[in-house]
């Protein structure tokens, strides 16, 4: 199966299917036609749900004449990758290197849900499908798909389940993992404006606003050094972690190495718990960019008149979402002077989720997680965000099963994203088991 599934995963991987930038619609194109042809190969029928506001949702069906149906979800799309950010080759020619396979979507998510892809394919292969089974593979998860939601409400009986299946984040410390709760979010970004124009700083430097210095002291109001949020009513709504989770978390946390795994020297979690509690179960703000000024060839001695930043906010479960991006709002104005023009907006915002994990699919699942990778099977508080699964419960009446397969160092979004050739194998023996183990 591996070495299947290595050939498809460089093929898969070679498209750019880059969902954040127009250039990239070709490529889009040609990734939805590479797996309409792939599954119709297998067998699948192949139905392509359209939008004008958004990239093809691939829905592929196999009918295996049993009474259970598995709807597993995934995506196509994969975030920009340059080798000028770092990557020590082409992003999008997977390399195998020290046991590793390199590669922009190696986990996210194209390695992960072609694992599905290929253990489906070979059960039916080998005529031991043990479920009807539908692939909902979407193109514009990245961006926050504005119509899938609507995609699946008008398409709930071509997409009717008993069971959903998602594989698309790495594991908890690298031991088998099912997940408990998404956290929720938004992204929000505010624009000051203290002049006409930029001025020249030996002329006016120090008689004139600084746009850059009002935006950084507003935003570094917004935390205190270690990171814990001062907006009044951030943390309304979350419920404390009991103490049984917290001590499960904190012994995971115990054999983690901060430099190793993430090049930093200490950890600085905001509210002196370990990192797998904070990082799962408390919301956070984390400033994602700013602008302003003057950063290209030399020099350019000037009093900025503009500056904007970006704002990323993760919530948990309990949270009202649009109360909290009020709250950041509220306070970001009460901070900036008056004499500041300012626009403060905000979009994808998305609550939490929590999963049930005592559902039979569950339990199975526990099962098979110990039985393939060995070991207590973790779970796992995630501080990401999946804002489909929510729709799915909603719309579907499903309980989604969370089952993450990339380790935790695969660096997914960023430079050399990676899969551990290890854990490649492992999730292609899970998937295997899943689809052939009989739902008691």
């Amino acid at each position: 199966m591996f070495k299947t599934y290595a050939k498809l995963l460089k093929e898969f991987v070679a498209l750019k299917s880059i969902s954040t930038d127009e250039r990239f619609l070709p490529e889009m194109d040609k990734t939805v036609k590479w797996l309409k042809d792939l599954f119709e190969q297998n067998g699948f029928t192949v139905t392509l749900l359209t939008d004008k506001e958004c990239s093809p949702v691939v829905v592929a069906r196999y009918d295996a004449g049993k009474p259970r149906t598995t709807l597993v979800y995934g995506h196509y799309d994969v975030q920009p990758a340059e080798v000028s950010q770092g990557w020590n080759g082409d992003p999008f020619d997977l390399r195998e290197d020290k046991g590793r396979l390199i590669g922009r979507g190696s986990v996210d998510n194209k390695g992960q849900i072609l694992a599905h892809m290929v253990a489906v394919f070979e059960r039916i292969k080998d005529g031991s499908l043990d479920a009807n089974t539908i692939f909902l593979i979407e193109g514009n998860e990245e961006t926050t798909n504005p119509c899938l939601d609507r995609m699946i409400e008008q398409n709930k009986e071509l997409l009717a389940c008993d069971e959903l299946l998602v594989s698309d984040g790495d594991m908890t410390n690298n031991r088998p993992t099912l997940e408990a709760t998404l956290r929720g979010g938004y992204n929000l970004r505010v624009k000051v404006r203290t002049a006409r124009t930029d001025m020249h700083s030996g002329l006016v430097g120090g008689a004139v606003p600084n746009a850059a210095k009002v935006l950084a002291d507003a935003l570094a109001s917004l935390t205190d050094q270690r990171g814990r949020v001062l907006v009044d009513g951030f943390y309304d709504g979350m419920v404390e972690p009991t103490e049984a989770i917290r001590l499960a978390n904190a012994k995971i946390a115990k054999t983690m190495n901060a430099d190793q795994h993430f090049g930093v020297k200490q950890l600085v979690t905001a509210n002196e718990v370990d990192f797998y509690t904070q990082t799962g179960l408390y919301p956070t703000l984390q400033i994602s960019g700013i602008n302003s000024g003057y950063t290209g060839v030399g020099y350019a001695n000037i009093v900025p008149a503009t500056a904007e930043g970006r704002v990323n906010v993760r919530t948990v479960v309990g949270q009202d979402v649009l109360k909290n991006a009020q709250a950041v709002k509220s306070h970001l104005l009460a901070a900036l002077p008056d004499y500041t023009v300012a626009t403060i907006d905000w979009t994808g915002e998305h609550g939490a989720v929590e999963l049930n994990l005592k559902t039979e699919a569950a339990q199975r699942s526990r099962g098979l997680l110990a039985e393939t990778y060995g070991g207590e099977v973790v779970t796992s508080y995630v501080g990401g965000a999946i804002p489909i699964v929510a729709d799915f419960q909603r719309l579907l009446g499903v309980d989604p099963l969370l089952v993450p397969f990339a380790n935790d160092d695969c660096n997914m979004h960023g430079a050399n994203e990676n899969f551990r050739i290890d854990l490649a194998r492992k999730s292609l023996e899970f998937s295997y088991s899943w689809f052939g183990a009989p739902a008691e």
